[in-house]
Order: structure tokens, then sequence, then C-alpha cells
């Protein structure tokens, strides 16, 4: 099937440049870049599915950028069928997602991994034998920054344990929860419980419970080289982070680490298969990214958001991009989270979703990718009144403090001014 793209402003046809001729062939998700300075065709056989993305240059698609979703149905089955694409100013009219965020299932490959012995090498051959999942993957996030995974490591009973003993630490006494304040190492700074407010004021009360990797003594370890390499005296390497567990003498606080642990390590395996995905569906060299997180230094965040006063209509927290290069979301039906729409500049719910996993991609990942994986900014809002209180569990994974971070993406995918050469440490919080 020959496709041919015409612009509606002007008439004149679009060049289609694809991610690469291995991309084409392998996978029926499409994504193709667009130019009016020159016509050409190629040959896709039904059924596919492709995202336009249109520019006046044929540099890779940004804010101001108009796109369209298109399908195998779309097209006539004549020999050679011309569709026609709209132009960058009714680019809000045309967001690919549809205000729906997009769903891809990788049974196949937790199923793979669980047979398995879980070495790096395996999960590494796992994923890259499945190249339409991780090209599916790439698509899917790259459309709006968002992405639900179903069937995924966090098995539906493991994440209706870990909702359920988030509650049980939030509603422990307040005494009990004091005690998690600061552990010694770092004083107030590094508190692993806290309770604050946001942008809501004194009324929009949240508290929050921070996990570290539970298998060093502090974060300091993790961090060491970072100081070390910048100059850093041991004595003045800051201390770092320590976990500080709740009721531990107790059945239930035992329970209760337990469980956490076992869904901080499973996210952790989620964050190393789809680093893998994208090395894959980016034809990046293996291991380019995963290496950059052998030290596994990300965090785990439970929080509480309590029931507002009545009238109460603000916003809880304000927009921004996460400082990670994957964050790994599960929330209650009370929802709130809201993403920016880059496309329309306009927000987007984004619901619960049972028994899904929500991927955001990061600051670090839009950097890595050549912006190619743009981090998306979100916020979360106020719902209808009398919704609850509202628990949501986040885990951020990020690089090793010491690992280079820089556009890894050849350069004729970024036509964008270069990424300068960083290490992560640079821009993390002491």
């Amino acid at each position: 099937r020959t496709v041919r793209i015409r612009d509606a402003a002007t008439g004149a046809q679009l060049h289609l440049r694809a991610l690469s001729a291995s991309h084409l062939s392998s996978t029926t998700s499409k994504t193709l870049w667009c130019s009016r300075s020159t016509t050409t065709s190629f040959s896709l056989s039904p059924p596919f599915s492709w995202i336009l993305m249109c520019t006046p240059n044929g540099a890779n698609c940004a804010s101001s950028h108009s796109c369209q979703s298109f399908s195998s149905s779309t097209f006539a089955s004549s020999p050679a069928s011309t569709t026609t694409a709209s132009s960058p100013s009714t680019a809000a009219s045309l967001s690919p997602h549809g205000k729906e965020i997009l769903s891809v299932d990788i049974a196949t490959i937790t199923a793979a991994i669980a047979d398995g012995t879980g070495t790096k090498e395996e999960i590494r051959a796992v994923v890259s034998n499945n190249r339409a999942l991780c090209a599916d993957i790439l698509d899917s996030v790259r459309q709006c920054g968002f992405l639900y995974l179903e069937n995924t490591p966090l098995s539906v009973s493991l994440i209706e344990q870990t909702l359920h003993w988030s509650d049980w630490l939030f509603n422990l006494p307040l005494h009990e929860k004091e005690r998690l304040h600061g552990d010694g190492i770092g004083g107030a700074e590094y508190e692993t419980y806290y309770r604050y407010t946001h942008e809501g004021g004194e009324d929009d009360n949240i508290e929050a419970f921070n996990l570290c990797n539970d298998a060093v003594e502090s974060t300091r370890e993790l961090r060491m080289s970072y100081y070390l390499s910048a100059g850093f005296e041991e004595e003045w390497i800051p201390p770092g982070r320590a976990n500080k567990w709740p009721c531990l003498k107790t059945r239930e606080g035992s329970r209760f680490k337990e469980s956490i642990l076992q869904y901080w390590e499973k996210c952790a395996l989620l964050t190393e298969i789809l680093l893998t995905a994208f090395e894959t569906a980016l034809h990046l060299e293996p291991g380019i990214l995963t290496e950059r997180h052998t030290r596994l230094d990300h965090t785990l965040e439970l929080k509480k958001y309590h029931v507002l006063p009545e009238g109460f209509n603000k916003i809880r927290i304000a927009d921004h991009a996460d400082l990670s290069t994957l964050t790994l979301l599960i929330q209650d039906s009370v929802g709130g989270l809201q993403l920016l729409d880059r496309y329309t500049n306009t927000w987007v719910d984004v619901p619960a979703r049972n028994n899904s996993v929500l991927v955001n991609s990061g600051n670090f990942l839009n950097d890595l990718s050549g912006r190619r994986i743009p981090s998306t900014r979100h916020r979360v809002v106020t719902k209808e009144r009398n919704s609850g209180e509202r628990m949501s569990v986040v885990f951020f994974a990020s690089p090793n403090w010491d690992a280079s971070i820089k556009s890894l993406v050849p350069n004729e995918w970024n036509q964008e001014k270069v990424i300068e050469s960083y290490a992560a440490g640079d821009v993390m919080p002491a």
C-alpha cells in the first residue's frame, strides 16, 4: 500500500521519514516525521497504525507542531491512497492521544522473565526479542509522556497489597509515625515520614513516607564515587538517607516492611524492562541505558492526601516534570492527577485504572533520548467534593549519580540544540 500525505493548508505533498527501515518492517506501530520541502512515498502492508508528525522543515515534533493519528482503515484499497494533514495552526484539535492515555500489555515479557532466572542478560534477551512490544511502548509513551502498562511484574495482588499497607501506615497513631522523623543520618533533611502542606496551604494536609534502596546502610554508599570524582574530601560527603521502618517488633510492622520491599524490588525490575525496551526500540547499544542505573538509587514514596474542607477548590501539587528517568505510579480510585497535553496545551485527567501501572517519562529520559521521549508536566488537583482521601504510591527510577547524561540517540534523530553532557548528581538534591 502506497501512502501519500498532502498538507491541507498548502496542498503540497509531505515527505515522510520513518525512524528507520527496520522500524517499518518490524512493528505495526509507525511514527513518521514530515516536511513540506520534498515529496516521496513508500509502501506499507496493512494492518498498521501510525502517527504523523508535521513540521515546517522536518524537525522533530514539539509543542507547536500538529499531529494526526491514522490506521489502515483510513485509506482506501486503491494502489495509491492520499490523505490530508492539517497545518500547525490547527494543532489544538489534533492531539494524537485524543485525551486518552494509551495502554500496552506486556504479559508475554512478564511471563518469560518469571519463568527464568532473572539475570540482567536474560531480561535483555527476553525484552529485545519482543521488538514489536518495545516499539509499542516507545510510541505510546512518546505521544503524551504517560502510558498504562498491564500485566507487569507488579501483579494485581501486589498492587492491592501495597495500597492496603499504605493505608495501614497512615492510619497508625501520630506518635508512631513521628518516630520516623529523621533517623540520625542527615537529620530532618532525610526524614522517612513527614507531613506537609503544599499549594493548597494550611487546609491541604499531605502525609508522605519515603524509602530508598534498603540494601545499603545509606544512600551515601551509592553516591560516593560521584562526590569523590567531583573533588570532595570523604569527610565532607553528605551522609545520605537510610530507611526507618514502623512497628518492626509487631507482626503488622514486619509484614508492612516485607510487602513494601517486595513492591520496591518489582518496580526496580519493571524499570529494567522498560529501559531495555527503549534501548531496543531506539536501536541503541544494548545496556547503554541500564548501565546508567546499576546502583538502584531509586525512591519509593507512599503518599496520602487528606479530605479537604468544604469549598476548597485549589491545585494540590503545582505542575512539574519529574526529576527521574521513569516514574511508576499506582493510585486509588479517587484520582486527581492531570497531565499537560503538549499539543493542545490543555490539562487532561489521568484516571486511576485498576490493575495497571502508570508510567511517566522524566527529565533524565528526556535528555538521554535527545528529547525523543519528552518529560511531561503534570499536577494534582481537587476532585469533586467528598471524594474521600487519596492514596498514591510513586516509584522514582533515577540514574547513578555519576552517570553521564547526554543524548544517546543518533544525531540525525535530534535536530534540536545539542544537550550538553552532565552528571546526574549535578542536578539532584543532596
